[in-house]
């Protein structure tokens, strides 16, 4: 059950959201079931939600929508912070790839969150 997977992880990563100062918001279909490997489902909410919140303006917001579009389940997750610019956009799934290096120093990490999930 893909639905109460999504509600767990967002419950899990609203404290780390609070502490930035992200409010998280979420509309969540239930009972939609997927196939898939939970551990690797939970690691790919959590690194969405993760650098949806990281990447975040001050008193932003994160919403998350989860729904069922056809004979497909689709998940949004949707974020009132930075962007890439649109030269970026096909680099973003690249293992290491930082899209602005003035914001380096201001963010820590490896660059793999996007290409794990």
């Amino acid at each position: 059950n893909f639905s109460n997977l999504v509600h767990k992880q967002i419950e899990l990563i609203r404290a780390y959201a609070v502490k930035n100062n992200i409010v998280v918001n979420s509309k969540i279909q239930e009972e939609l079931c997927i196939n898939g490997n939970k551990p690797y489902l939970k690691r790919l909410l959590t690194n969405l939600f993760k650098n949806a919140i990281d990447y975040n303006n001050p008193q932003g917001e994160v919403t998350i929508l989860l729904q069922k579009n056809k004979n497909k389940v689709e998940l949004k997750v949707i974020d009132t912070g930075i962007g890439i610019k649109e030269d970026d956009l096909k680099h973003i799934f690249d293992r290491f790839y930082k899209a602005d290096q003035a914001r380096v120093k201001q963010f820590s990490g490896a660059g793999l969150g996007l290409s794990i999930a």
